[in-house]
């Protein structure tokens, strides 16, 4: 088993919740929601991996899930957990405004926005453009 198996099954739908918490106000109890069950599908497909691997005959769906690639399964997974994170949403109550008070983009006041941008200058930039510049260096030459 190798070690995208366990990056892919547990770790997209981090990226699923933290890209839906950015970006929207609705989003309370559907990340737990999310990331719970992104969790519980994960660790079974690992288990499934496991079981396969020790010499177990899985049929049906359960051996369609074990032998899938990693990558069309984290493809899956992390749409899967979209979809949930979107649905529970729209079925429960948003949060109080207080409680969402500047956490996400759409919640942040002019003022802390101005705050923001005057605490970062040249170097930050320029350290963040160096550090873009070595993960791309890295992606290029292990592709």
């Amino acid at each position: 088993m190798s070690d995208e198996v366990i990056v892919v099954d547990l770790g997209l739908q981090l990226a699923a919740v933290a890209g839906f918490v950015l970006l929207m106000v609705l989003i309370h109890s559907s990340g737990l929601v999310g990331i719970s069950a992104g969790f519980v599908v994960g660790m079974a497909r690992l288990a499934l991996i496991v079981a396969s691997d020790a010499g177990v005959t899985l049929g049906g769906p359960l051996g369609v899930l074990a032998d899938v690639n990693w990558l069309y399964f984290s493809f899956l997974l992390f749409v899967f957990t979209c979809v949930l994170i979107f649905v529970v949403s729209m079925g429960t109550t948003p949060a109080s405004p207080e409680k969402l008070a500047n956490l996400t983009f759409g919640t942040i006041t002019p003022e802390q926005r101005a705050r923001e941008t005057d605490d970062y200058g040249f170097w930050e930039i320029a350290h963040s453009i160096v550090i873009l510049g070595i993960i791309a260096g890295v992606y290029i030459a292990f592709w």
